[in-house]
């Protein structure tokens, strides 16, 4: 297991949410790159790519130089319209639209981790930025709620078929430096609780419309964040080449939480993002920040506004860690057919 992250090593959070949310909010501003940063030669995955924070980071990565962008996209439509926005202000810039990644089937994930290995010599940064938010239950091809498999499920696999492939890249590669994965997490994860009266099997309870709630949103993230931290301890960024981090962009205009809203609901939650609402553009900086700046003092950490900061308190606790054992093992038993415990555990024993 790698040595104990600097989140880690920070203790469990203690301040209020609301001081947390008012100081990302209206006391923090964007930390824009070095003036030196040049990103010629480098490629990019983006994951979510077409519209809203995952396309203002490729922008900003783009406008740093970034020789070689990969959209992965559900939609080829839009991720093709995106691409024409893009490729007209960067025309030097090879950018490519890799659509077909629909995070709620297995197999199209498996399929563009197998291309990602096959297509791409070179990997420099992947931004796991693809994840849904609403208000309505709603139940994919797999049986389980959307937002728990797009923001959970799929992203844990994703992530875990993605390892190998990149450490294997970033060994080779002769830049010496380690490939950034960068995971889009929430602070909501700080106000989220383990699921009261649920029985031991985690994921078939919040698969029936009475467990389901308007925080499934961030239970969904906070169950990722759980998954993680145990996942970052596996990898070394010495041994194997990758930093891995997770970060939160700020409460940002133009989310998707409000897809669902209708009416007077709706009109509240435009209200509120445009009084409390960063910028997408500028929580994007912070994909940039995570993936193409920091280096391997944030690998296993959580980011917000610019620095590193603690995980939730529940982490620290044996119920935590005791939650966070049996999600474990179903979730490794639900991703068994893509042997993900397997590829973990080459990478304890190297």
């Amino acid at each position: 297991m790698a040595s104990q992250s600097a989140s880690i090593a920070l203790g469990p959070y203690s301040e209020s949410y609301l001081k947390t949310f008012y100081r990302a909010q209206f006391r923090t501003t964007p930390k824009l790159p070095p003036p030196n940063t040049n990103l010629s030669g480098h490629v990019a995955i983006i994951t979510g790519a077409s519209g809203g924070l995952g396309l203002h980071a490729a922008r900003h990565l783009l406008g740093l130089g970034l020789s070689h962008l990969i959209m992965a996209v559900r939609s080829r439509d839009k991720g093709h319209i995106a691409k024409v926005l893009l490729q007209a202000e960067f025309p030097h810039a090879r950018i490519d639209v890799w659509s077909g990644l629909e995070m709620t089937d297995y197999g199209a994930i498996e399929t563009f981790t197998k291309r990602v290995n096959q297509d791409l010599p070179r990997v420099d940064m992947v931004v796991l930025n693809a994840g849904v938010a609403g208000m309505k239950f709603r139940v994919g091809s797999t049986g389980h709620e959307e937002m728990v498999q797009v923001n959970f499920l799929s992203t844990v696999l994703l992530l875990i078929l993605l390892l190998p492939v990149l450490s294997a890249k970033s060994k080779a590669s002769a830049t010496g430096k380690a490939t950034h994965i960068t995971m889009l997490g929430s602070a909501l994860s700080y106000i989220a609780e383990i699921p009261k009266n649920m029985d031991a099997f985690i994921l078939a309870s919040l698969d029936t419309p009475k467990s389901f709630n308007q925080s499934r949103y961030s239970l969904s993230k906070f169950l990722l964040t759980l998954l993680f931290v145990r996942i970052s301890q596996f990898i070394s960024p010495d041994r194997d080449g990758i930093v891995l981090n997770l970060i939160e962009p700020g409460y940002c205009k133009g989310t998707e939480l409000s897809r669902d809203a209708r009416g007077g609901i709706k009109l509240l939650v435009k209200a509120f993002e445009g009084m409390f609402g960063r910028k997408p553009e500028d929580g994007a900086w912070m994909h940039v920040w995570a993936a193409a700046i920091t280096g391997s003092e944030t690998h296993g950490c959580y980011l917000q506004d610019w620095e590193i900061r603690p995980f939730p308190k529940v982490i620290h606790q044996k119920a935590g860690k005791d939650f966070t054992d049996l999600l474990w093992t179903q979730t490794m038993k639900e991703l068994n057919f893509a042997r993900v415990q397997d590829i973990l555990e080459q990478f304890q024993t190297r």
